[in-house]
């Protein structure tokens, strides 16, 4: 029987956390790929944040601008991991184990993750709720 992205990502995840790595590269692929993160949703921050300028004084786009920014927050999660399993791959290429990981599913199941997506949906509206 054929799994769904999520359910692989599910059990990918798993293994990646499991495996045992060596060296100083694991945090430099998490570092870096913590900056590539960033460097690609860098223009579309900048816009989120200079429409809550223009747009903050109205509760409706308020709240829709807040979903966004959850939703970009969701996805940067998996491009995160995404791009830390990559990298991890590029710098262990002798562990069998770790290539055989699908980096695809673990991008799905971590920008999916229900766990992360309810706790930053209520940081998010907590921070709101104390700032106005």
């Amino acid at each position: 029987m054929k799994q769904n992205l999520w359910k692989k990502g599910r059990e990918d995840y798993k293994t990646f956390s499991d495996i045992p790595l060596k060296g100083f590269k694991s945090t430099l692929a998490f570092l870096l790929s913590l900056v590539l993160t960033i460097i690609t949703v860098l223009p579309l921050i900048i816009l989120i944040y200079q429409l809550y300028f223009i747009l903050g004084y109205h509760r409706l786009l308020l709240r829709l601008l807040i979903i966004i920014s959850w939703l970009m927050l969701l996805f940067c999660n998996g491009l995160s991991n995404y791009f830390t399993l990559e990298l991890t791959k590029h710098y262990y290429p002798n562990e069998p184990k770790l290539q055989k990981l699908s980096s695809k599913a673990i991008f799905v199941y971590q920008s999916l993750n229900i766990g992360f997506a309810v706790a930053t949906f209520i940081i998010l509206f907590t921070i709101t709720n104390i700032i106005k």
